[in-house]
């Protein structure tokens, strides 16, 4: 996989038939990052839910893509280097993009019900930082009425 930094959606990762895929540069903070108060910590959150909203909203308008209804997510974490990571603490970093691509209409909601998770997955490209999300469709999104 390669890595090709970017501002916007512009420079997105291609998506295949039946799928969207969109990359979110740099690495939100793992729960076990100090931020010294809660309103730092909440800023941040919502720094990194609005940014990933920005770039997957670009990629939805781009792309004509509608939330399936039901959908798998594949997440891969691209690292700089080779050092282990926690897997649990990326996981759990991802929350506010993901609340980012669910506000962006790329995923209906973010609940067990409609999406499937994949084990996560974890590429090593030098001096890169970012997270890849796969959304494949597995039920497609109801057709609209043309009225």
């Amino acid at each position: 996989m390669t890595f090709t930094r970017f501002t916007d959606g512009a420079k997105q990762p291609p998506s295949v038939e039946g799928a969207l895929r969109i990359q979110i540069p740099g690495r939100p903070p793992t729960p076990n990052a100090r931020f010294g108060n809660r309103f730092a910590q909440a800023s941040e959150t919502k720094r990194w839910r609005r940014t990933a909203w920005a770039i997957a909203l670009d990629v939805v308008n781009r792309t004509g893509w509608r939330a399936p209804s039901r959908a798998r997510l594949i997440i891969t974490f691209i690292v700089p280097d080779n050092r282990p990571r926690d897997t649990d603490n990326l996981v759990s970093s991802v929350k506010p993009l993901i609340d980012g691509l669910v506000d962006a209409k790329a995923l209906i909601g973010d609940k067990s019900s409609v999406l499937e998770w994949e084990k996560p997955r974890i590429s090593v490209v030098k001096g890169a930082a970012a997270t890849d999300f796969l959304i494949e469709v597995i039920d497609p999104a109801p057709a609209t009425l043309g009225l």
